[in-house]
């Protein structure tokens, strides 16, 4: 996606977000508008859909899904952890992220 096609706030911007050398890799390198929003195939728990995506910082403990573009997550229990692999949906500026992978411990975590 070209960097004009990107929000604002990311216009120019590297991924800061990954780790050493990939935080040099410019986001426009890595952002594309597909279909919208991903369609969830399969999955466990309570999903919220926020500008019509999955937000997956309010699921419930334990919860997965799969959904194409290929995407897999998971939270594991209450302890806060997330996983995810695959093509991200930005749900709040509407583009994906492709390759997306992140194991984190959300801290404000809604379960």
């Amino acid at each position: 996606m070209p960097d004009s096609a990107l929000p604002n706030h990311l216009k120019g911007k590297l991924h800061d977000d990954w780790f050493f050398p990939f935080c040099y890799i410019p986001r426009a390198w890595t952002s594309y508008k597909l279909f919208q929003p991903p369609k969830v195939l399969i999955g466990s728990g309570t999903y919220i859909y926020t500008n019509g995506g999955v937000d997956p910082c309010q699921r419930k403990a334990w919860a997965w899904y799969l959904s194409i573009p290929l995407y897999f997550t998971i939270t594991f229990g209450k302890t806060g952890w997330y996983m995810r692999i695959g093509c991200r949906w930005d749900s709040q500026d509407r583009y994906y992220t492709i390759p997306s992978f992140a194991l984190k411990k959300i801290e404000k975590w809604n379960i």
